[in-house]
């Protein structure tokens, strides 16, 4: 929410009393609350220090201190927010990047996994170590896609489930938003001739079974075509064009 309200700001709207008292709090409640274990973005039962969820609190704390040092929300804890954004990301280099892997991990002490959704990330640019992230990019597309732009939402999933298409646009998304358009370019043109027949666009599935041709879960699923939408949106403005 913090991050949606950045983009509302930077498009020329301002920010009513009310919602600016409530980023406020919510920036309060992630200053307060990053330490603590959750589910993660994916919802699992399994409670961890989910390397998602600690970048997301960082990237929701420098919105928040953005937002203060603009004056559209209340800056009395400006100094609180700075202090545990920059506590957040020494504590993701320090315990969610694995050397032996060459990759954040997808949770603290899990062994080598990979989360997919680390690709979000890239949509607030560079701030998060930008070498690291790409490193990140090139085991996900090689262990969650088995080196196809079809990828698993995280290590070991494929043992019960198909790929899921939403990752699959993220992964060209961030590639483009990281300053390499040409290799998201090749990412979506090869989900895209994988996914559509006949060269036009279908109404997507959650997932699709790269073993079998088969469309897997929910459809149609909002955030499948809300991936695409951002994939090409992000390949279109890294190349210049409309």
């Amino acid at each position: 929410m913090l991050g949606v309200a950045k983009l509302f700001v930077e498009a020329g709207h301002i920010l009513d009393t009310g919602t600016s008292r409530f980023l406020g709090h919510l920036a309060n409640q992630c200053a307060d609350r990053w330490r603590m274990k959750d589910s993660g973005i994916w919802e699992l039962p399994d409670e961890q220090h989910y390397t998602h969820s600690k970048m997301s609190c960082w990237l929701a704390l420098d919105c928040a201190v953005v937002l203060a040092e603009a004056s559209h929300i209340e800056p009395t804890w400006k100094a609180r927010w700075k202090r545990e954004r920059d506590r957040i990301r020494d504590w993701v280099e320090e315990h969610c990047w694995s050397e032996a892997h060459q990759s954040y991990c997808f949770y603290v002490g899990d062994g080598g996994k990979l989360d997919a959704s680390l690709a979000l990330v890239s949509r607030y640019g560079v701030k998060v170590n930008p070498k690291r992230m790409k490193l990140t990019y090139q085991a996900i597309a090689r262990e969650l896609g088995h080196n196809s732009a079809m990828v698993y939402r995280y290590s070991g999933v494929e043992q019960e489930e198909s790929t899921f298409i939403a990752c699959s646009f993220w992964l060209a998304e961030a590639w483009a938003s990281m300053g390499d358009p040409a290799v998201a370019e090749e990412i979506m043109e090869e989900i895209l001739k994988t996914l559509c027949h006949r060269g036009n666009v279908e109404t997507f599935n959650e997932m699709f079974d790269t073993r079998t041709g088969a469309w897997v879960g929910n459809m149609p699923q909002g955030l499948s075509h809300l991936a695409l939408i951002c994939a090409a949106q992000a390949i279109s403005e890294h190349h210049g064009s409309d």
